[in-house]
């Protein structure tokens, strides 16, 4: 009777987690590679030969890990290690707990701890690519040097990234039609802290700052709505709605704006513009950058059917 009743309380328990698992794991929003990478503090290609520490964040340790760099693709070159943290054994992890082990090798692309000095995290499911993934991490930051970025406007500069996903051969539907779609695109808007003192970008939606252009083969403009209508009373704005901004890094100021779906193959054009007459709201400490840029226009092509 007690084996039964263990059976029981085990069988919960594993519903539970399952329960668990798939509600968290549902909670990652996806980041294009590209944003991970402009975001990082460092990206290097190398091998955790070794714990060298670990720390208590609130009732989890985490353990410290040594990467021996054998190559740096983003950060200062003359960099031999880099400390990694992630959380340790526990008896009831989390299903959102990336956690590595000596010996592991491959390519990471690292941030700052919050808290730790001199150590790095990478706490998102791409953070850690294989090493066979190199040219794919290298065409990505290609991608990044070659956006095209606004002259600087009281040092903030802006540039546009277009991520674009083949649409070919799937089953698309819209407005409740079949569609032969080709490609589906979103945009991110990107800032560029051209200053050598930390700055705020603000993104404060029922501001509405950003307006979109896009444009067909044709020439022609291509309806985007990025808004709904502004409620008489919105909510004000949060911390979150102030992108800090470190001197020299660039950040994704919006998520990802979805065109509409692409059916036609060519060129399209994007032009993204930003303006901001708010301040911090005594949210944040440090300025908050006042004005308005527009992006150097964006084209990019769509292949015809296969």
């Amino acid at each position: 009777m007690k084996n039964m009743k263990r059976i029981a309380q085990t069988t919960l328990m594993a519903a539970a987690m399952a329960v668990t698992v798939s509600t968290t794991r549902a909670s990652w929003a996806y980041v294009p590679l590209e944003l991970r990478l402009a975001g990082a503090d460092l990206v290097v290609v190398g091998k955790i030969d070794r714990l060298t520490d670990n720390f208590k964040v609130g009732e989890r340790m985490h353990d410290v890990g040594a990467i021996t760099v054998q190559r740096m693709l983003k950060g200062p070159g003359n960099l031999k290690e880099a400390q990694v943290a992630w959380p340790g054994k526990a008896r009831f992890a989390l299903s959102t707990d990336i956690r590595y082990r000596v010996g592991q090798q491959g390519i990471w692309i690292l941030t700052r701890d919050a808290k730790q000095p001199n150590v790095y995290r990478a706490n998102y499911p791409t953070d850690y690519q294989a090493a066979a993934n190199l040219p794919k991490i290298l065409a990505a930051l290609k991608k990044l040097s070659k956006m095209k970025w606004s002259p600087a406007k009281a040092g903030l500069q802006m540039a546009v990234l277009v991520e674009q996903r083949d649409m070919r051969g799937a089953k698309v539907r819209v407005g409740g039609k079949p569609v032969k779609a080709l490609a589906q695109a979103s945009v991110y808007l990107m800032a560029r802290n051209a200053t050598g003192k930390p700055v705020h970008v603000a993104n404060y939606r029922f501001d509405q700052p950003l307006k979109l252009k896009f444009t067909g083969p044709d020439g022609k403009l291509i309806p985007v709505k990025l808004y709904g209508v502004r409620p008489p009373k919105p909510p004000p704005p949060a911390k979150y709605n102030f992108i800090a901004l470190p001197p020299g890094e660039m950040r994704p100021i919006s998520h990802g704006l979805g065109l509409p779906m692409i059916t036609r193959p060519g060129k399209y054009q994007v032009t993204l513009s930003y303006a901001n007459d708010r301040d911090g709201d005594k949210l944040v400490a440090g300025p908050v950058w006042r004005g308005n840029l527009t992006v150097p226009v964006l084209e990019f092509s769509v292949a015809g059917p296969k």
